[in-house]
């Protein structure tokens, strides 16, 4: 059994971890107080109340229906902790924690798992983004009349087993190479013209100087 205590977003509490269920009355915790189930898998998170009862808090989605006992706060989780922060900013709470989250959970046990790998310094590894193709053609099957844009999601989309390697792995070119290659297709051209134009005014020279 561990306690740590924590002051955050002006609120002041105490952190309990244990193994199991905790039980009323057995961890002497005050209202407000939050207990961390780390036994094993799924973790679970609980609130102290006024009667040394405890509710069970599963995400933030949710916290509404967890609320702090005493004051107008909702928990809320972050990659250190979970804090107890004014209800109001509920929207904004949320909007944060699955934008960070990702594809995850929201769940209880997934903020846990989050808390913990950041005290043992595990951190996940980021998801390397490829950069769009300068050049894209457009698609056969794309409808301009009808407004949808199947194409481009079915582009954007990707299959379930794919995985950033097999992402990496997709070839592109380097701007400059495409401007170099753009550039001597130009040269060329300009060439062949200077070429055509020598070719037509040898033959008006030599047809005027026939009569």
């Amino acid at each position: 059994m561990t306690q740590k205590v924590i002051e955050a977003a002006g609120c002041r509490f105490t952190e309990h971890r244990g193994e199991g269920m905790p039980v009323r009355g057995n961890l002497f915790a005050k209202p407000g107080d939050i207990y961390f189930d780390v036994q094993e898998r799924p973790y679970t998170v609980w609130v102290c109340q006024i009667d040394s009862g405890w509710n069970q808090w599963t995400s933030m989605a949710e916290s509404s229906g967890c609320k702090h006992p005493e004051q107008d706060r909702i928990l809320c989780p972050s990659v250190q902790r979970l804090a107890w922060v004014p209800i109001s900013g509920y929207n904004g709470y949320l909007r944060q924690t699955n934008l960070r989250l990702g594809k995850r959970i929201d769940a209880a046990d997934t903020h846990i798992k989050i808390i913990l790998d950041q005290e043992r310094g595990l951190k996940p590894v980021p998801q390397r983004i490829l950069e769009p193709s300068p050049v894209r053609p457009p698609s056969s099957n794309s409808s301009v009349d009808d407004g949808e844009d199947d194409g481009e999601d079915e582009q954007l989309a990707q299959p379930e087993g794919m995985t950033s390697s097999a992402v990496e792995d997709v070839p592109t070119k380097p701007m400059a190479e495409i401007m170099a290659e753009i550039r001597a297709d130009f040269e060329d051209r300009c060439r062949t013209m200077r070429n055509q134009n020598d070719d037509i005014q040898k033959a008006l020279t030599t047809s005027s100087g026939t009569w």
